[in-house]
């Protein structure tokens, strides 16, 4: 891939990056613990809760896309970038451009 692409998707995921952390620390507290005798106003205890497992999930999701971008940074750094780990194939900058943090190509992905 050449140097001007790689720079290009480098500073895409870098961005990524930046809106995660940042997104992954303002949701901090929507996971804290749910005290029984607090006042939840028209919030059951019960919605509170549910509400707090969606927040546990989301922060889940969001946490495995920031090592997944940071793991492609790191093979921007090691030339490994946009080959595919399972066939060593080139993935497609389609692909790329659409998740730049992806490490298979299409073929190789799960259906």
């Amino acid at each position: 891939m050449k140097k001007e692409k790689l720079n290009y998707f480098r500073s895409r995921l870098k961005q990524m990056e930046e809106e995660l952390v940042k997104s992954l620390d303002q949701s901090n507290y929507t996971t804290d613990p749910i005290s029984p005798d607090s006042s939840l106003g028209r919030l059951t205890r019960l919605e509170a809760m549910q509400s707090q497992q969606m927040s546990f999930e989301a922060r889940r999701r969001q946490n495995k896309r920031l090592k997944s971008i940071r793991k492609a940074l790191e093979l921007i750094e090691s030339g490994k970038y946009g080959v595919c780990i399972k066939c060593d194939k080139k993935i497609p900058e389609g692909r790329l451009e659409s998740m730049p943090e992806a490490r298979i190509c299409v073929d190789c992905a799960p259906r």
